[in-house]
């Protein structure tokens, strides 16, 4: 249709029978007039696909892809891609349900007015209330971490301190926009992470591709934390992935001006982790997983030395201090220690797994 691109929303789904028609119904019932949805199943054994089929099967907006096996959100996401028809993609997880029905023309405005923007974001707000989870997330230089950007704030004084797009360091995983042409030029999402740091892997590479990745805060929707993945049942995966990939992540797209500082910050700061949770609760899962991700970096230490070459020699076009100090954010004292309190229920659940 002139004048609205044609939009590719991805919702990739894995026995997510509890959120799944939510989310579908609320995508449908967006004011937009030129989109479709690709479902990627990936395997569910819950009955959510056949869900979904039954009561929104007639809508031809709608495609379904079924794939053979849990592919993981990354090469899940890959194949949502491959099918997609649009000239943006959005990448949405099924525990998100959106009240906003102009939500998608909100972050497609944005594309379509700065095209050196290539990822947008919506404000993420709970599921059930008007609090931020996050509005993308920053950059903590020099520990080499991100964190929710707004987290905890109300959606009115977010709204009244930041009413107009601005730049982040990494889009929120659980719904993001991507212009079609800059995939093309970064790739897609690497399939070695299988969960976890997917996100900020790609948008670090849109950074250094030379496109920025900003936050927009009118745009907004509702995203159920953790409904995807299971903590309690999945913490050894969850452990190794994050240790994994976040090393990955910082081998491949850090310049040679900073990548020793922030590949070192990234271990102490994984192994201060597992050390913390050691000494806490008295048992070695943790440290078991972040060592065990040390041994597989090291092992594929060739292969990511390959894709950092082939990263930094075809997609970089701007060197790392045009781009990071838009996106370094820092945290007092104060707000450091509230958000440690804030997760004592994730502690908690912690304790209990690794002391099974």
């Amino acid at each position: 249709m002139e004048g609205y691109p044609l939009v590719s929303i991805i919702v990739l789904n894995y026995n997510s029978m509890k959120f799944i028609k939510t989310c579908i119904e609320s995508v449908l019932q967006s004011c937009y007039p030129n989109f479709e949805v690709v479902l990627v199943d990936n395997d569910s054994n819950d009955g959510s696909v056949e869900l979904i089929r039954t009561i929104f099967g007639d809508d031809k907006r709608i495609r379904f892809i079924c794939n053979t096996e849990n592919y993981g959100y990354a090469k899940g996401n890959n194949i949502g891609m491959e099918h997609a028809k649009g000239d943006y993609v959005v990448i949405i997880n099924p525990d998100v349900r959106i009240y906003d029905r102009f939500w998608l023309k909100k972050l497609v405005d944005v594309m379509l007015t700065d095209e050196s923007i290539g990822i947008a974001t919506p404000a993420i707000l709970s599921y059930d209330s008007e609090n931020v989870q996050a509005t993308g997330m920053g950059f903590l230089y020099p520990f080499c971490t991100v964190f929710a950007l707004h987290k905890n704030w109300s959606y009115s004084s977010l709204l009244k301190k930041c009413p107009r797009p601005f730049p982040v360091f990494v889009a929120g995983g659980e719904c993001m926009i991507v212009r079609k042409e800059v995939l093309d030029h970064i790739g897609v999402f690497d399939t070695t992470y299988f969960m976890y740091y997917e996100e900020v892997d790609l948008c670090w590479r849109t950074w250094i591709g030379g496109f920025s990745v900003v936050a927009v805060p009118t745009s907004v929707v509702h995203h159920y934390s953790g409904g995807s993945t299971d903590v309690n049942k999945n913490y050894p995966l969850v452990a190794y992935c994050y240790a994994k990939n976040s090393t990955r992540t910082v081998l491949k797209n850090a310049g040679s001006k900073y990548v020793f500082v922030l590949l070192m910050s990234a271990q102490l700061l994984g192994l201060a982790g597992k050390l913390y949770i050691l000494l806490r609760c008295g048992r070695v899962e943790g440290l078991y997983q972040y060592l065990r991700a040390l041994w597989s970096n090291l092992k594929n230490l060739p292969e990511i030395m390959v894709q950092r070459k082939e990263i930094q020699r075809r997609v970089r076009q701007v060197d790392d201090d045009e781009y990071l100090w838009k996106v370094v954010r820092h945290l007092s004292l104060g707000e450091m220690i509230r958000r440690h309190n804030s997760t004592a229920t994730f502690r908690a659940q912690m304790k209990k797994i690794i002391r099974k």
